[in-house]
């Protein structure tokens, strides 16, 4: 059987939650799956890895370009608690926040 990204994904987010329920701490893989889930839901092609200033590409309608910032909610967790940096130097047409819960 050939796992597709997305089998991959789920299995790294219910590790995610294990370990921050264990450790505390995130184990950095929120960018991953917050693209991912974004794309997925909202209709995007995801970027190459590591370019700089957007995510995404969503080419219905016009050619937008844009960057996404994702956020676990764990119980406990101010919904007030920052996210990460939006650099304006950088070519993006907008910004999308993804907030993630455990369930």
């Amino acid at each position: 059987m050939t796992r597709t990204k997305k089998d991959i994904l789920a299995d790294v987010r219910a590790l995610a939650v294990e370990y921050y329920q264990l450790a505390g701490k995130p184990l950095g893989v929120t960018g991953e799956i917050g693209e991912f889930e974004a794309a997925e839901k909202m209709g995007l092609e995801l970027g190459t890895a590591r370019t700089e200033g957007y995510d995404a590409i969503r080419r219905e309608g016009s050619y937008k370009q844009i960057q996404i910032k994702s956020r676990w909610r764990f119980d406990g967790v101010r919904p007030h608690d920052r996210v990460g940096t939006i650099n304006i130097k950088k070519k993006f047409d907008s910004v999308m926040l993804v907030l993630m819960h455990k369930d």
